[in-house]
């Protein structure tokens, strides 16, 4: 009895020894499993913040490749504004150099230009100046070279309608000679005398002022500047102009009168002036002379050497 009383404790013995191992057991693989759950834990949180801060880095990642796009960008756009803007002032200088080169070209041509006008304008003021002077000298041999009237046609109006019509008529043809301008054709036949067959003719003649008191013209310092004409040389050459008119006037009569009735010729020259001490017109008298026709005739109008003043 005592034995088997033994025996069951012994077996209860084991079975408490089993069962403390088995709890031994299952409090080590709880242990075992929480461990393995917090190692599992501390993998998946480590796994999370590993991946959290990949998910940050490739943002960060991300952003900064972001920005460093955007400032690439805002540099390339930089870079374009500040190349537009330097090819921008560039054209600009060179519009403007351009510009001050057409400026300059054409203030040069402006100035050119005003050079090339003084100088016609110059040449041509001289020119006219010496037509007009060329005119004046010509004026004897610039003469009618036919009768202004015809002496037979004259002969016979004396004859038939007496003196005054041929005085009348004589005139008339002597008015229409053609004189240079400004030298007046008031001609008047005055008289004639038949005991003397001598005809009395007054010449108007022009004031000392148709002689160009101006030599010539030039071009000075880009002014246009005159010189003038010494007094000498003007009345040389008015003198000259008065025998001029004096021996061509003097032609004219006696190539349109009949030697028959016109033997000789009385010339009177005159000139309208002011008289200064009375504001009045006044017609000095500046020349008279008295020629016979064969004398005159004996006077080479033609000849290059002749003096008029001397004839």
């Amino acid at each position: 009895m005592a034995r088997r009383k033994g025996l069951i404790e012994q077996i209860l013995a084991e079975r408490a020894k089993a069962k403390a191992r088995r709890e031994r057991e299952e409090r080590l693989a709880a242990q075992q499993a929480h461990r393995a759950w917090i190692a599992a834990e501390r993998e998946r949180v480590r796994a999370e913040a590993k991946a959290q801060r990949e998910l940050t880095a490739s943002r960060d990642a991300a952003r900064k490749a972001e920005q460093r796009a955007k400032a690439q960008q805002s540099a390339a756009a930089e870079k374009g504004r500040r190349r537009r803007e330097a090819e921008a002032q560039k054209a600009s200088v060179a519009a403007e150099a351009r510009q001050r080169r057409a400026d300059a070209e054409r203030a040069k041509e402006e100035r050119l230009r005003e050079q090339r006008e003084q100088l016609d304008q110059a040449t041509q003021s001289t020119q006219e100046i010496e037509e007009r002077v060329r005119d004046l000298e010509e004026v004897l041999r610039s003469r009618p070279r036919t009768p202004l009237a015809s002496p037979g046609v004259m002969e016979e109006v004396f004859n038939r309608e007496g003196v005054e019509a041929f005085l009348s008529k004589l005139e008339g043809a002597l008015l229409a000679s053609p004189q240079p301008l400004g030298v007046p054709a008031t001609v008047t036949v005055r008289a004639y005398r038949p005991e003397a067959r001598e005809l009395i003719v007054e010449r108007q003649f022009p004031r000392v002022g148709i002689i160009p008191a101006e030599l010539h013209y030039r071009v000075v310092s880009k002014a246009l500047r005159v010189t003038m004409r010494k007094p000498a040389e003007i009345a040389k050459r008015y003198e000259r102009l008065l025998a001029s008119l004096t021996l061509r006037a003097l032609d004219e009569v006696l190539n349109a009168s009949p030697a028959t009735l016109v033997d000789s010729v009385v010339f009177d020259g005159r000139v309208t002036a002011v008289d200064p001490a009375t504001g009045k017109a006044v017609t000095p008298l500046l020349l008279s002379l008295q020629v016979e026709r064969g004398a005159f005739e004996e006077i080479l109008l033609d000849e290059p050497e002749l003096d008029p003043c001397c004839a």
